[in-house]
């Protein structure tokens, strides 16, 4: 089974269902996931740090964009409670630079250039959608209230939860990948 964490309109929850026997899609926001359509996933209304599922119950957990809105050692916490022994993790989210850079490239440009990448994936009115939502003025404030770990303590902190775990950083976005021991 797995469990898409922070999982919005449920896009990468549909994805996985091609992929595993069952999948569980969880967001906090209850309002975005009245408007996903995806009747092959179950959707639940819960918080990150309170998951709602049974200790050991999930082989793959997968996070894009959502544990910088919590507490993130509450929700690892969480996460590896519910991740059966053999179990992978895989979370992306957003982290800031060990030193100030200017920004190589703008927020438009990357959005616009998405574009392709998700209509190959989703098609060409989701992808159309998510491009002018993460254009629109609400997704630029939401953005600009954002906070962001460094780097290194994104490794800090991931990596206290998650030892051994192996991570990348690439264009503000940190990603880490973990296998759950057999005995932990």
């Amino acid at each position: 089974m797995a469990l898409d964490v922070g999982c919005g309109s449920a896009a990468v929850a549909r994805e996985l269902s091609g992929r595993f026997d069952r999948v569980i899609g969880l967001d906090i926001d209850h309002a975005i996931l009245r408007r996903a359509r995806v009747p092959e996933v179950p959707l639940i209304t819960a918080d990150a740090a309170k998951l709602p599922l049974a200790t050991e119950s999930i082989d793959y957990v997968f996070s894009y964009g959502a544990l910088h809105h919590t507490d993130p050692e509450e929700s690892l916490a969480e996460i590896v409670r519910v991740t059966s022994p053999g179990g992978r993790i895989a979370l992306i989210d957003f982290s800031a630079p060990n030193r100030p850079r200017r920004r190589r490239i703008g927020h438009t440009w990357r959005v616009v250039t998405s574009f392709r990448n998700y209509r190959g994936r989703l098609g060409v009115v989701a992808a159309l959608r998510i491009v002018l939502f993460r254009l629109s003025p609400r997704w630029r404030g939401h953005l600009r209230a954002d906070v962001f770990l460094s780097e290194r303590d994104f490794v800090s902190v991931y990596g206290s939860l998650l030892p051994g775990a192996r991570f990348s950083h690439e264009e503000g976005r940190t990603t880490v990948t973990w296998s759950k021991p057999h005995a932990l």
